[in-house]
């Protein structure tokens, strides 16, 4: 007989596990759809921590907890923007997860379409998958939408002796006068504390935190969720006398003095109060400056570390650039 005879050839050892893999992870993707009595309540972006991502869930399922969860956001080509590590046992009743971003690229601030996936056992099996718009700048379970004021509460907690006076207050730079101040009183235990009412902080404006107190104390300092009550960030303060925290939400809306002209997309990760700070294309001589222009810091950017009070900073270079700096 004539004609062109077809040889196959046996595909590597290692191609067919890969492609044995490959269908084994689409089947289990395609298995785990929903999870009976799990719902998502929201996903944002944490305005005070811009790597994170808050994901609020619901379980209402005693029978099922799910061991060791851990949520992904996943986009259209599988990429996994941003993740979470391990941390509840289980889940039930309201919990608040937190993810960090991993991109690729900063968090969008236009609705994408997303894939929420709840992993269990350490990220050992898919438990179910949540499509979802995300929205990074909506609060949903405050009834909030994108671009609308974002509900806080400021606390502030201590404790001194009995002849110890403190006070705090909130100051907007686009509203003139305070946003909000009160005076701190001691209880017979020696422990002060106080808490605003649901604040609506402009998404695009810049806020300072001014605390003043008279005598070797302890005052930590909370913004948390007016809606869900979770913490998005806190500082402690061990030092007599005023301390002034400046807050950028999301960053770029904040203006000094001293640095005339920022540009917006000048900045240095986002870095933790005593932590080293990470900028590879910094490695020179740099100015730390505050809000106020007061020079906090000097040294080589490769040694540098957050100062203990957090808030905006900038870096400034000997030729005049600066750089955002948000420490947390």
């Amino acid at each position: 007989p004539t004609g062109r005879r077809r040889i196959h050839r046996q595909l590597p050892l290692t191609a067919m596990r890969f492609l044995l893999l490959a269908a084994l992870l689409a089947a289990t993707r395609l298995a785990a759809q929903t999870c009976d009595g799990l719902n998502v309540l929201g996903v944002a972006q944490d305005p005070f921590q811009a790597d994170r991502i808050r994901l609020i869930s619901l379980n209402d399922n005693p029978l099922e907890i799910y061991d060791y969860p851990g949520w992904r956001m996943v986009d259209a080509d599988g990429n996994v923007l941003a993740e979470e590590t391990v941390n509840f046992f289980g889940i039930y009743g309201q919990n608040l997860h937190d993810l960090v971003w991993q991109g690729p690229g900063a968090v969008p601030e236009w609705p994408v379409e997303v894939t929420l996936e709840l992993w269990t056992g350490f990220y050992e099996a898919l438990a179910c998958t949540v499509p979802y718009t995300f929205e990074a700048r909506s609060f949903e379970w405050a009834d909030a939408e994108a671009g609308e004021c974002l509900p806080v509460r400021l606390a502030l907690f201590g404790y001194a002796p009995p002849e110890a006076t403190a006070e705090a207050t909130l100051a907007s730079l686009a509203w003139a006068g305070d946003f909000w101040s009160t005076t701190l009183t001691l209880n017979e235990a020696g422990g002060w504390s106080a808490m605003s009412d649901s604040l609506c902080l402009a998404q695009n404006d810049c806020y300072t935190v001014e605390v003043t107190y008279d005598a070797d104390a302890t005052v930590t300092v909370f913004w948390s969720d007016a809606g869900a009550g979770f913490t998005h960030a806190s500082w402690q303060l061990t030092d007599p006398g005023t301390t002034v925290t400046t807050w950028d939400l999301y960053g770029g809306d904040c203006v000094t003095a001293a640095v005339a002209e920022v540009a917006p997309d000048l900045t240095v990760p986002a870095t933790r109060v005593g932590e080293p700070l990470v900028a590879p294309g910094l490695t020179g001589p740099c100015l730390v400056l505050d809000r106020a222009g007061r020079t906090v810091a000097s040294g080589s950017a490769a040694r540098l570390v957050a100062p203990a009070t957090p808030g905006l900073y900038f870096l400034v270079t000997p030729e005049g650039t600066a750089y955002r700096w948000s420490v947390l």
